[in-house]
């Protein structure tokens, strides 16, 4: 025969106050379980897993959650083993415990049977959690597993990784799509925990650890990976997690008041495991094929992410030198790790400008991560010490790129261009070898020099000829439809031209939209002309 599940809310709430009255009404259990089926409703789902939670607790300190190996054996103690209580304790003891359970033979068979439910109820939970799409089914599954794990654990009431919390954290992975719901619960009452932050990672480094795992693991193991390595960089992991009614112990409060060393050594040793446990699970997740867009997300996610919280961030040096090989949009994200493996940890990578002398490209200077893509390369030229050849060579292909770029490219390139030479007085002969009375482009066909030098095909920067040649692109630019471009055109041709370096943050994200925009705010306060006086004949108005 089939149990009847509950239909209703108010009929979940009639069934949690009838097992929690009385030990006699346990058997509704059964249907609190059956609330979690696929037949439900949302809200009796919902209704149903908190529910079990608040029943289950209350079994748990009833016992029933316990079972006792003395139900059986009569309180007999096993040869070879010793106690150091008196009879008389012994005996306080037994007699509690048969003033609590009258029978010890049925005790027990209560104490199976809740552990059956408790089991039926974990199994539930976890494929609920594998088939919800709506997030707040997955928030109150992944709670009820939660708790439910915790209680799994009585000795302690804190959370240890257990077959509960594995199933609970398991079937999350399995899940097509992990709502948003469920990793602002994550993230807010969960990973902020050592014990919820040490369990989780533990067990993603055991489902990453196979050799084949499927790309709804691995989407949502990065996504919730990613959760929990932010919560580390941040330092918001904070104490360990217990019972949701449970107070902490006043005496290790106390304990930790009195002994301010042993408390902060304890976080540290803590932290440190924590960190140790992050960066396995992360070298677990780079072992396997990444998709496409998990691929880009771990680029763009690498420097603030994912190095900080590594052990060895050496380690991934494989992974971002593979990735800046491909070229592309790919390329543009790998430069930023690779850039703070070489600033921060010593990395050398000596064909570093080469590549990223390469990444010049019109289709990488217009793709929409360009703004990014500028900041980066005005941060890697930003050094004194580069020797002028190099400087010159990225100046030429800035600009030559300029001359059939947007107005956003032409106004980075000339903002940079004029920085770079402020920094470097042996670029300045690049500006003055055009002849000034001979035209913008006189220096192409003008005897005395010959064809430009530069070659835009070599990239070699020590061959590509930049320091024979000179920038007559700055003088083109100077005829550029756009007015912003044509001012930063006059800080290379004014004889009193800018003593100082321009702020080149205002110039990075420029596109034709924003300039759009200051033009309409421009001309916006500015009179139209109208006819104020009005035709008197048709014939009129043709005139």
């Amino acid at each position: 025969m089939a149990t009847a599940v509950p239909k209703s809310v108010e009929e979940v709430q009639d069934l949690e106050r009838e097992v929690s009255g009385s030990v006699l009404k346990v058997n509704g259990l059964v249907r609190l379980v059956g609330g979690l089926g696929a037949e439900c409703s949302s809200e009796v789902k919902i209704k149903c897993s908190l529910a079990l939670v608040r029943v289950f607790k209350k079994l748990a300190k009833q016992g029933f959650l316990v079972l006792k190996e003395d139900d059986e054996s009569g309180n007999t103690q096993s040869e070879g083993t010793y106690s150091v209580k008196s009879a008389s304790e012994l005996k306080k003891k037994n007699k509690r415990k048969r003033t609590e359970t009258p029978s010890s033979g049925s005790a027990r068979k209560v104490r199976v049977w809740v552990r059956e439910r408790f089991s039926e109820a974990v199994e539930a939970l976890g494929e609920l959690l594998t088939s919800a799409e709506d997030g707040r089914e997955q928030a109150a599954g992944f709670h009820a597993g939660v708790q439910l794990a915790i209680l799994k654990d009585t000795e302690t009431g804190r959370l240890r990784q257990n077959g509960v919390l594995l199933t609970t954290i398991c079937s999350i992975l399995e899940n097509a799509l992990i709502s948003d719901t469920l990793t602002s619960h994550m993230d807010q009452k969960f990973l902020v925990c050592f014990d919820g932050a040490e369990c989780t990672a533990k067990i993603l480094r055991s489902a990453l650890t196979g050799p084949e795992i499927s790309e709804k693991v691995q989407s949502n193991s990065f996504r919730i990976l990613l959760a929990l390595s932010r919560k580390f960089r941040q330092g918001d992991i904070s104490e360990d997690m217990m019972l949701v009614d449970e107070k902490s112990d006043p005496a290790q409060k106390r304990q930790k008041t009195l002994n301010p060393f042993f408390a902060a050594s304890d976080k540290l040793a803590k932290t440190n495991k924590l960190k140790h446990l992050i960066s396995h699970a992360w070298m677990a997740f780079f072992r396997h094929k990444l998709t496409t867009s998990d691929y880009k997300g771990v680029l763009e996610t690498m420097k603030d992410d994912i190095l900080p919280v590594m052990q060895d961030p050496l380690l991934l040096f494989d992974f971002l030198k593979e990735s800046y090989d491909v070229g592309g949009i790919v390329s543009l994200l790998a430069l930023e790790g690779l850039f703070t493996l070489m600033q921060k940890h010593n990395l050398d990578y000596p064909d570093f400008y080469g590549k990223l002398y390469k990444l010049l490209t019109p289709q990488n200077l217009q793709s929409r991560h360009r703004s990014r893509f500028f900041s980066l390369v005005q941060l890697f030229l930003k050094s004194f010490k580069l020797p002028s050849y190099i400087i010159a060579a990225f100046m030429k292909r800035l600009l030559r790129i300029s001359l059939k770029a947007d107005p956003g490219v032409c106004i980075f390139a000339l903002a940079l261009c004029f920085n770079l030479i402020k920094r470097h007085s042996s670029c300045e002969v690049l500006v003055k070898r055009v002849p000034k009375d001979a035209g913008a482009l006189a220096f192409l066909s003008l005897k005395p020099f010959g064809q430009d030098p530069y070659d835009p095909q070599e990239t070699d920067l020590s061959k590509c000829g930049a320091m024979d040649s000179c920038l007559w692109e700055i003088r083109a630019l100077g005829n550029h439809y756009s007015s912003k471009v044509v001012g930063l055109v006059r800080n290379f041709t004014d004889e009193n031209p800018p003593k100082f370096e321009i702020d080149i943050k205002e110039y990075i994200s420029e596109t034709y939209s924003t300039l759009y925009e200051e033009e309409a705010k421009f001309r916006k306060n500015q009179k139209v002309p109208l006819r104020y006086e009005p035709p008197k004949s048709f014939r009129g108005m043709i005139a």
